[in-house]
């Protein structure tokens, strides 16, 4: 029975083309040896995902830097309407009074050449929104 299916592998190997062949628009890169798309822009690389809490902490809120939080407050009111012109804000890093307060909080407001009432509006829900969802990481500013 042996015999049967060894003759079968050697006959039907070559019949299916043998050994897989690498394409012709792939390179082996010599750091990684992993095959990549030639002439393609190299992916950026994702952060790995932050640890799951700990059982005993009720903080949920996921740690970012200073450039972080500002970059993406300001990305969350330049798309609200009609305020496209927002510069973008100046945070701080803060002492909370419990555990689960915000750890930072607006220090100052690049308004650009936008009216600071309708930036104001926009900008209050967005700040108390990342601020149950962020922490501020330790570390300095």
């Amino acid at each position: 029975m042996k015999s049967y299916i060894e003759t079968l592998f050697r006959w039907a190997a070559p019949k299916a083309g043998g050994s897989p062949k690498r394409p012709t628009n792939f390179i082996t890169t010599v750091e990684t040896g992993k095959l990549i798309l030639q002439d393609a822009q190299p992916l950026i690389e994702r952060t790995p995902a932050a640890p799951p809490p700990k059982w005993w902490s009720k903080d949920t809120r996921v740690a970012k830097t200073t450039e972080e939080i500002e970059l993406m407050i300001r990305e969350a009111v330049k798309a609200a309407p009609g305020c496209e012109s927002f510069v973008g804000v100046v945070i701080e890093r803060v002492t909370p009074k419990s555990r689960l307060d915000a750890t930072w909080e607006i220090r100052g407001i690049r308004f650009g050449g936008m009216d600071r009432k309708i930036a104001r509006e926009a900008l209050t829900p967005i700040v108390e929104r990342m601020q149950r969802e962020f922490r501020l990481t330790k570390g300095p500013i």
